[in-house]
């Protein structure tokens, strides 16, 4: 689903063993990101899911049983959505119950539905015979999850137009909104260098720019997967373009 809107989600984390400046320690937080959808990636090998867009981490960190409150601005998160474990994720974004608000409502709950059943099933490799993914327990045989149990598991909550867009997101998650509020305002999403991303798989936030970005191709915006284009050019450009929308909507998007 390539949409012309702009969709905020906010994700459930769990990472263990993430790398802070204090050294590695579990998190629990929230992600909010502001894209149009979840995009799929390949780099070599490698498989991931990413939503592209201004967003912010917030979670909290226990350094020497302190509790310590870890907030950073995003312009990108990197997972993947088939590393998880049904009861204790480790690590984890919760794209299986995603809370997804939509201030302009131009998305059906279905349309993300299927949107996020593509993206898991497409992770599988296999879609053929339906499989999801397998579940790697710490220890014990790995077990297998296909489409149609997971399917039944989506639990959408979906919010549409301003108000109810303004109620939630200025009243409930008002401790995740206003630093973001604060950030865009401030134009920090236009200077790379203010924002980080969040990379789950590597369990740390590194830069956004050439180096971190080069040779990840942006499958929906890159369909004959030429590794030559610049991946980094397209990494921006989608990022500006979720930018200039929010700007042209900044009612429905900021208050």
């Amino acid at each position: 689903m390539m949409t012309n809107s702009v969709l905020y989600w906010l994700l459930e984390t769990v990472i263990h063993d993430f790398n802070t400046p204090w050294g590695k320690t579990n998190l629990d937080g929230k992600v909010l990101m502001a894209s149009r959808q979840l995009w799929n990636l390949i780099k070599e090998d490698q498989i991931r899911s990413c939503l592209l867009g201004p967003g912010l981490f917030t979670a909290t960190a226990f350094i020497k049983e302190k509790p310590i409150k870890i907030q950073q601005i995003l312009g990108a998160l990197i997972f993947d959505p088939t590393e998880f474990r049904e009861d204790a994720p480790i690590p984890l974004v919760d794209i299986i119950n995603p809370e997804v608000i939509d201030p302009l409502e131009k998305s059906s709950v279905e349309e993300v539905r299927e949107t996020i059943e593509k993206m898991i099933v497409a992770r599988g490799k296999v879609p053929e015979i339906l499989k999801l993914a397998e579940i790697r327990h710490i220890t014990g045989i790995p077990e297998v999850a296909v489409y149609e149990e997971i399917r039944t598991k989506l639990k959408i909550r979906r919010i549409g137009g301003i108000t109810k867009s303004r109620f939630i997101l200025g009243g409930r998650y008002r401790s995740y909104y206003e630093p973001y509020v604060e950030a865009m305002k401030k134009g920090d999403y236009r200077r790379p260098r203010r924002f980080k991303m969040l990379v789950v798989p590597e369990k740390q936030f590194t830069a956004f720019n050439e180096k971190n970005l080069t040779g990840w191709i942006i499958v929906e915006l890159n369909p004959t997967l030429d590794p030559s284009l610049d991946s980094y050019s397209q990494f921006q450009t989608e990022l500006d373009w979720v930018l200039d929308f929010i700007q042209d909507n900044a009612d429905a998007y900021i208050y």
